[in-house]
């Protein structure tokens, strides 16, 4: 599955975009039943979303994942702060995922934890790096 590149910033070359949305997250999806048109919807968005999340100025980006805080308490990996795991909700959990969760399926509970887990390292990095503002920013 090719993904177009969605920004030219270099969001593409970020262990984010290339080990977990172009490699991780399509083993995932497929493994949980989802058509090739519908994960590459899916890639898309988190994609998207993580490049906004990431140009959030940080104030902005600890609105969207602090009512998550409580939700994600059990959430693995159990060694991530807390914070990366809310923000995993926001970037990867309430994406077009969400869609193919709600309602029975196809993706279930089983295939969201580990979907979120796989996110929260390749996440880590990525919002650890300096990212170019984005104009519109529909998170912000």
């Amino acid at each position: 599955m090719t993904i177009a590149d969605t920004g030219g910033d270099g969001i593409h070359d970020t262990e984010f975009v290339s080990a977990f949305c172009h490699t991780t997250l399509p083993g995932l999806l497929d493994r949980a039943g989802l058509s090739d048109d519908d994960a590459h919807g899916v890639i898309v968005d988190v994609i998207c979303r993580a490049r906004m999340f990431a140009a959030l100025p940080s104030g902005y980006a600890d609105v969207l994942a602090t009512p998550f805080l409580e939700e994600v308490s059990q959430h693995r990996p159990l060694s991530a702060p807390a914070w990366l795991r809310a923000a995993v909700v926001v970037v990867v959990r309430n994406s077009r995922l969400e869609e193919f969760h709600a309602l029975g399926g196809p993706i279930r509970d089983a295939d969201i934890e580990a979907i979120t887990e796989a996110a929260a390292g390749p996440l880590g990095s990525l919002l650890e790096q300096p990212c170019t503002p984005l104009t519109p920013n529909t998170l912000a």
